[in-house]
C-alpha cells in the first residue's frame, strides 16, 4: 500500500509539471561498487565484446531491482534477461567507450489485493539496466580479444521510467563528459544527470546554471528537450499559471559552459513557444 501511495504521489507531481528529486533512489546499485558516486563501479566486471553483447552479464542479473508493485518477499515465478541494444561512443579520456542496455523481466502472480486492479493471471515487472563500458584505446590483434570494463550502471523500473540513455563526448582537454537521460512514462518529460572522467577519476557534475537563472515573469522552468552534450546548449519549457502540462507558453534557450565539475550559465533567453 505504501508503494502505491508513493507512486500515486509521483503521478500527481508529474501532472503538475514538477520533476521529483531522484525517483531512481530506490534502484541504488549494491554489491558491485562502494564508490561514492551513484552508479560508478569501482572494480567493474571485465568482459569480452561477445560476452557483453550476447547475453546479460552476471552483475546485471544480480543488480537490485526494486518494484513499485511487489515487495522482496513476493518471489517471481520466473525471471529472464536479454540484451536490448548496444552502441559505440566516442574515444575519450584515453579509452574506447560503448554502452549496453539490458532488459530484465520478472513474472509474478498477483495477490488477492492486486487482482482488484491487475486483471490478468500473471503480472510482469520490466527493468532496464544501462551500462557504460570502456576498453584500451588501441584495440588488440585480433580486435575480438579486447576486454571491456564496466564503468557505470543504473537500473530503472519501466513502470515509472521507460528509458535510461547514456551519452558521452570527448572534451578538448581529453576528458570524458557523460550525460544520462532518464525519461518518465506518459507526459512526465525527461531529465539528465552528468559525470566527468579525467585521467580515470570520476566526479559528479553539478548543474549550477539553474541557480544562476533569474526569475522569469513568464513562468517557471519545467521539462523540455534538455541539453545537447556536444554543444552544451538546449531548451526547456517555461510554464505560466494557465499552461497545460503538454504545452508551455514560453521556451528557455540556454548555452552552458563546463568549469571543473560544474555546468555554468553562459547565455540564456526566453521566447514564445512555437504554436
Amino acid at each position: 500500500m505504501a508503494r502505491r501511495r508513493s507512486l500515486a504521489r509521483l503521478v500527481v507531481l508529474l501532472g503538475l509539471g514538477v520533476m521529483p528529486v531522484h525517483p531512481l533512489a530506490a534502484q541504488e546499485q549494491a554489491g558491485d561498487s562502494d564508490h561514492s558516486i551513484r552508479g560508478v563501479l569501482r572494480n567493474g566486471a571485465l568482459l569480452s565484446l561477445h560476452a557483453l553483447t550476447s547475453a546479460c552479464p552476471p552483475f546485471v542479473a544480480r543488480a537490485p531491482k526494486v518494484s513499485e508493485m511487489y515487495v522482496p518477499e513476493d518471489k517471481p515465478l520466473r525471471a529472464w534477461c536479454a540484451v536490448d541494444s548496444t552502441y559505440a561512443l566516442p574515444h575519450a579520456d584515453g579509452r574506447r567507450w560503448m554502452a549496453a542496455v539490458y532488459g530484465t523481466r520478472l513474472e509474478y502472480e498477483p495477490n488477492d489485493e492486486q487482482k482488484k486492479y491487475i486483471l490478468t493471471p500473471r503480472d510482469t515487472d520490466v527493468f532496464v539496466t544501462a551500462v557504460l563500458y570502456s576498453a584500451e584505446s588501441a584495440p588488440p590483434r585480433p580486435p575480438a580479444a579486447s576486454r571491456w570494463r564496466a564503468e557505470w550502471m543504473t537500473t530503472v523500473a519501466q513502470r515509472l521510467v521507460y528509458n535510461a540513455y547514456p551519452e558521452l563526448v570527448g572534451r578538448s582537454d581529453g576528458s570524458a563528459l557523460v550525460a544520462i537521460r532518464f525519461c518518465i512514462n506518459g507526459t512526465g518529460g525527461c531529465w539528465q544527470e552528468y559525470l566527468h572522467r579525467v585521467h580515470g577519476r570520476w566526479t559528479k557534475v553539478e548543474e549550477a546554471w539553474r541557480a544562476q537563472l533569474p526569475q522569469f515573469s513568464e513562468g517557471v522552468v519545467g521539462k523540455g528537450a534538455g541539453i545537447t552534450l556536444q554543444t552544451l546548449s538546449g531548451s526547456y519549457g517555461v510554464y505560466g499559471p494557465g499552461d497545460g502540462n503538454c504545452c508551455p507558453s514560453h521556451e528557455l534557450l540556454v548555452a552552458l559552459t563546463l568549469r571543473r565539475d560544474s555546468l555554468g550559465l553562459k547565455s540564456w533567453r526566453v521566447q514564445k513557444s512555437e504554436p
